[in-house]
């Protein structure tokens, strides 16, 4: 048996090869259909001409491609692509997704802008098992129900590392995916010196995937730092997005206790798990150098940091307990020499303080600060030291849903529906995310619909979106809205949909009689009539025909191979549409082979995808549409010019 090899290329193209033995039909072909496409041959990169070349274009994952070579043999071969997206140049968006465990995990944004008041980057993960197909349609009910994962799924066990990149810092952080069809959330808290108040800036977020054990980050024995990276899992990351940094609008309370030293203290409310600023300020025309803040925290507030503002000609030195309920701050000019008091009041530092997440209700969170510091004149004078006190208020809510994420593993659609008339079905889900970081399936609650139905469908009940077959273009950005309670997100995708009319291509679309090859001939006569019926059966006519058979001998008439191609395009994109390039057929052959049709079978008949000379005349191939009409036409003429035949002729002939 001849092997079938396979080569990736540059653009992630694959070349499937297999050697030319003899006249008969070789027929490659994907056995997950619609997981990858051969593209029509075109011009042989190898200087060999005993090699045919089938280049080959496919999704995430692993593909098996089968060769079939005549009634005996067949190969198999296993390839491994990464994605076809590299390769549709900038009309591709890939969401982020891998594949360990039997699992696929994929990973979200819960928000795309981070807001300095809630300066939290928050990534949701979601791993669900390769067995869990797609949706399935029940064409006896009209009702869609989503596969569901088997009992005996294993679980993920799996850690996942979160990490943001700005300038030269790096902070990381942890998250665990333990039982089957499960989401976790990986949560940063950002540190104020990463907003610039001149220009937009931007994090960049990656990710890491790995099994979950004694030397991961999420091991109990070896847990990630807060600041800094985990340095054996840096080859392992993967780019999800850059985020965008904006400043809030927040409303602060001064405490004018202290003459040198104001402190603001937010009025809004928190949440559980919402972290807040309470920014320290030397007050104008201070003579102050050095003091001393001390806080103290109760109901369920905890201190987080002290972090200093940009450019600050102060430095900071904080004590933090363990407890996190109490912090000491002393801050001092780092340059006495060329310090000057001003006459605008000047940028110290930040508080950061954290609300419990724990929190099930209501509260008012109590905050204590305590301001020491000694004056001295510039005769070195001391004038003793000062003690001022300061007590605030902070209103905490109890929690709710922050935001909504939406779950669907891929974001880029080939509509094959219209094809096939088979309704293509992807699992959406639908997750909230507290204010706490709490993890909700919000799916049934939730209502979904298209932006254009022309493009891509959905469910009333978000549980899939759907192509069925009736749509009549495609999309680069078509959405998807989804609204829970008060929450809005809309999800993106890319829409291909086949170009029509369909290229029907034949070997030859001139069927002659093949000198001195003689096959038999039947005529039919009718029981009630002896006038001979000329029309050729084929054998599994003849087997249910009851009529009476008379043989005979004639020549045999040529056999073709039909394939059918199309290209994919995206109706809304005026330059360059095309899916790879304009040039780029793909073969759908799988897909339209129960819709070829002969109008005229008395001239030519079809086995499959190969059509068969019966007798002189001209006919059409059709690629019947299910909703009817034809979705592409191809003529073929049947002569009565004899041709010889030899081994190596580019015709197939079958017996």
């Amino acid at each position: 048996m001849r092997k079938m090899a396979a080569t990736v290329l540059f653009l992630l193209i694959l070349l499937a090869t297999q050697r030319k033995v003899f006249s008969q039909h070789l027929e490659v072909s994907v056995t997950n259909k619609g997981s990858g496409f051969f593209l029509k041959p075109f011009h042989p990169l190898r200087n060999n001409a005993s090699v045919e070349e089938w280049p080959f274009v496919a999704a995430v994952g692993a593909h098996h491609v089968k060769a079939q070579f005549g009634p005996s043999f067949e190969a198999y071969a296993e390839i491994f692509q990464k994605t076809l997206h590299q390769a549709i140049s900038n009309h591709s968006s890939l969401l982020n997704f891998h594949r360990m465990n039997d699992h696929e995990i994929s990973a979200h944004l819960v928000t795309e802008t981070i807001i300095s008041n809630r300066p939290r980057l928050q990534v949701l993960f979601h791993a669900r098992p390769t067995s869990y197909d797609r949706a399935v349609f029940d064409q006896t009910t009209n009702v869609a129900k989503a596969t569901q994962a088997p009992a005996s799924s294993p679980s993920a066990n799996l850690c996942l590392v979160l990490f943001a990149f700005k300038d030269n810092e790096v902070l990381s952080s942890t998250c665990r995916v333990v039982d089957v069809d499960t989401v976790c959330v990986s949560d940063v808290a950002l540190p104020l010196r990463w907003w610039s108040d001149r220009y937009a800036q931007t994090v960049d977020v990656f990710y890491s995937v790995g099994n979950e054990d004694a030397d991961s980050p999420c091991s109990s024995e070896n847990q990630l730092k807060r600041y800094g990276r985990y340095s054996s899992w840096n080859d392992q990351q993967t780019f999800l997005a850059a985020v965008t940094l904006t400043h809030g609008q927040m409303n602060y309370q001064e405490l004018k206790e202290d003459q040198n030293i104001l402190i603001y203290v937010p009025t809004a409310s928190f949440y559980p798990g919402s972290k807040f600023r309470v920014p320290v300020k030397l007050q104008a025309e201070s003579d102050l150098e050095v003091f001393v803040i001390r806080v103290k925290v109760r109901h369920g507030i905890r201190v987080v940091a002290a972090e200093p503002k940009n450019g600050s000609r102060w430095s900071l030195n904080m004590e933090l307990n363990a407890r996190r309920q109490s912090a000491m701050v002393t801050s001092y000019v780092i340059n006495k020499e060329t310090y000057a008091k001003t006459d605008k009041v000047q940028d110290i530092f930040d508080w950061l303080f954290e609300v419990d997440g724990s929190l099930s209700g209501s509260d008012q969170g109590r905050l204590s600060f305590s301001i020491e510091y000694e004056m001295t004149s510039k005769r070195k004078e001391i004038y003793g030291p000062i003690e001022n006190k300061a007590v605030a208020r902070v209103q905490i809510q109890q929690d709710n849903t922050f935001a909504i994420v939406p779950v669907v593993k891929t974001t880029e659609l080939i509509n094959t529906a219209v094809l096939t008339g088979e309704k293509q079905m992807y699992p959406l889900s639908i997750f909230s995310v507290s204010h706490a970081g709490k993890i909700l399936d919000v799916t049934s609650q939730t209502a979904c619909h298209s932006g254009d139905e022309d493009v891509l469908q959905t469910a009333e009940s978000c549980r899939y979106v759907y192509l069925s077959g009736k749509e009549s273009k495609g999309s680069s950005s078509v959405s998807v809205i989804a609204k829970y309670g008060r929450h809005t997100r809309f999800l993106f995708f890319r829409v291909w949909i086949p170009e029509l009319p369909l290229d029907i291509s034949v070997t030859d679309s001139r069927l002659n009689l093949v000198s001195s090859w003689k096959v038999p001939l039947y005529r039919v006569f009718s029981r009630k009539s002896s006038v001979a019926d000329s029309s050729l059966l084929t054998l599994e006519d003849r087997a249910r025909r009851k009529d009476d058979l008379s043989l005979s001998c004639q020549l045999r008439y040529q056999s073709a191979v039909i394939e059918v191609y199309t290209r994919f395009v995206m109706s809304d994109i005026t330059q360059n549409p095309y899916m790879l390039h304009r040039k780029a057929q793909f073969r759908v052959t799988d897909f339209v082979r129960n819709r070829l049709h002969i109008n005229d079978p008395t001239v030519a008949q079809l086995r499959g995808n190969v059509v068969d000379g019966i007798k002189p005349g001209r006919t059409d191939i059709q690629v019947l549409s299910v909703f009817g009409g034809s979705l592409g036409t191809q003529e073929i003429k049947v002569k009565r010019q004899s041709q010889y035949s030899e081994v190596g002729s580019e015709h197939s002939f079958w017996a």
